[in-house]
């Protein structure tokens, strides 16, 4: 068998065969689509240097900074686990077949279980970690709720074990296109995934001043859920290279628009 089905010597512009059922799958399309998966990188580190550098204005707000600087870094590990699927399927969102199939007509269908699964695992622990760096340990006041500490430790740890140990096999979309499932995640990490992301674009608004950063917090929150909609919706239905494109284009959009607005606000022009 071999090692691999990547051109010799597998220069980065070297990408295997289109598979027959992809659409736009070139390689200069590869290898741009590559390109931008790898400045995520570059977008996500550029935010948690965004509020390390301007720290003497957020960290007053916030009760526990450090996690807000290192939510980010979460964040680009869980975009990780999608690059390794695609470096292993050579870049292509193809149709998926069972792990035994030709990698040089079919994309992993166990692999892209597990990414989706870690993907969203994490995404959901970054989310959380923006909460807990605006709202800190000590107290939360969630609308007419008052939680102190140690029940605010406490409800982290619980929160922690629960994504821990979700179960891995039901997904939450029972509809299929093109054959293929719709964000194969576990039901239940999916429905933790939920809160948890409506808790980073409200706390992301409170950072950036409250009512007056509605716009921009919605924005960003909009840029990173289309990035993820294109992907898994668009590109993993109609194996349309363009579609994966599009998906990263707004993540890196996202984390561009999110820099800036981290850097007006601090001064003193959002």
């Amino acid at each position: 068998m071999k090692p691999s089905f990547y051109p010799i010597p597998g220069w980065l512009w070297q990408y295997p065969k289109p598979k027959p059922s992809t659409s736009n799958a070139n390689s200069a399309m590869l290898l741009i689509v590559e390109l931008f998966h790898y400045l995520t990188y570059l977008t996500q580190l550029g935010v948690a240097y965004s509020f390390y550098y301007y720290r003497d204005f957020y960290q007053p707000s916030c009760g526990a900074f450090f996690f807000v600087v290192m939510a980010p870094i979460f964040q680009q590990i869980a975009g990780s686990f999608p690059m390794l699927m695609h470096e292993y399927e050579g870049w292509q969102i193809a149709e998926c077949k069972d792990s035994g199939c030709e990698p040089e007509k079919y994309n992993n269908d166990q692999l892209r279980y597990v990414t989706y699964k870690l993907l969203f695992l994490f995404q959901a622990i970054a989310a959380g970690m923006y909460t807990i760096g605006v709202l800190g340990f000590d107290k939360w006041q969630l609308v007419f709720l008052e939680i102190d500490k140690p029940w605010t430790v406490i409800l982290i740890i619980t929160i922690l074990l629960w994504l821990y140990i979700l179960p891995r096999d039901t997904k939450p979309f029972p509809k299929k296109l093109n054959g293929q499932d719709i964000f194969p995640v576990p039901f239940l990490t999916f429905l933790s995934f939920i809160p948890l992301t409506l808790s980073f674009t409200a706390s992301l608004i409170y950072l950036m001043g409250g009512w007056s950063a509605l716009f921009p917090g919605l924005l960003v929150s909009a840029l990173y859920l289309g990035g993820g909609l294109s992907e898994g919706l668009g590109a993993e239905s109609t194996f349309n290279q363009w579609w994966h494109l599009l998906a990263v284009v707004l993540l890196n959009a996202g984390g561009g628009m999110l820099i800036l607005f981290i850097t007006r606000h601090a001064i003193g022009l959002l």
